[in-house]
């Protein structure tokens, strides 16, 4: 089938378009599967500051191991770090499974992961003082702390999941895009398709109307398939009163009676 070039033009268009969307489509899919990732540490964060607060009361009463607590500060201070500079991020609390996350782009979670850190250092610092001695002072540092700390952890892990949303509705917005720009190019299909058919069919009708006629007898060629054939070919009375269910009567026009009967007066 011949393509003209406007009609090339259009495939190519569309073909980049879809193929654009397709692939910001993916690229945004895999950013939410990270995102929820993210949420999931975030929301994490939050339950491991009240889980260490605990086990530092608990130390204090001998009712829990020094080495218990330090493992849920490794994992949380593993885990701030992954959050926002990449890297293996402790899935588990056993950290029997990691996972790699890429860096964080948006702009505000970053900043409020960071405020988090900058708050976390000082906490860690009192942590590992009061494991060390458990000077009480400490454990009242960590204390006055707790309902800031926790307030933040909540804040970053509520703008996490604002930013899934938002990609998710940028995802949604793709998707849409791609079925409305589908169905276009389908519906422009079809039309094209069923303008070419009903330009066939008008040449049809067409090539119908042509009858093939003897330039000598006047005979007209009935089948087409063959016509080399005798069979094939019709007298005009005989294909008229076929066609038309015409009966014919004879009779001579004056040109003729003039040639024939040249006598005879009018």
């Amino acid at each position: 089938m011949k393509i003209n070039r406007p009609g090339l033009l259009l495939y190519i268009s569309i073909t980049a378009i879809l193929v654009t969307l397709i692939s910001a489509a993916l690229y945004y899919s895999s950013i939410q599967q990270d995102d929820a990732v993210r949420i999931n540490l975030a929301g994490r964060q939050r339950m491991l500051s009240q889980k260490i607060l605990k086990e530092l009361l608990l130390y204090s009463k001998g009712e829990v191991s020094r080495d218990t607590v330090i493992q849920s500060v490794n994992i949380f201070s593993q885990t701030q770090k992954a959050l926002i500079n990449g890297g293996p991020a402790p899935m588990t609390l056993d950290l029997s499974y990691t996972r790699i996350l890429p860096e964080l782009q948006d702009g505000e979670a970053l900043k409020q992961l960071l405020e988090i850190s900058q708050i976390w250092e000082p906490i860690e610092r009192q942590i590992t003082r009061y494991l060390a001695d458990k000077n009480p002072e400490s454990l009242k540092y960590i204390i006055s702390k707790n309902d800031l700390f926790l307030q933040m952890t909540n804040d970053s892990a509520y703008t996490l999941q604002k930013k899934s949303e938002k990609n998710s509705s940028i995802i949604q917005a793709i998707i849409t895009s791609l079925i409305m720009i589908i169905l276009t190019f389908f519906f422009l299909y079809t039309y094209r398709k069923i303008k070419q058919l009903r330009e066939a069919d008008r040449r049809i009708k067409e090539l119908e109307t042509l009858l093939p006629i003897c330039s000598s007898c006047k005979k007209i060629r009935t089948n087409n398939d063959e016509p080399k054939e005798i069979k094939s070919w019709t007298s005009i009375e005989e294909y008229l009163r076929k066609n038309n269910e015409m009966i014919f009567t004879h009779t001579v026009c004056p040109e003729c009676m003039k040639k024939l009967y040249p006598d005879l007066k009018e």
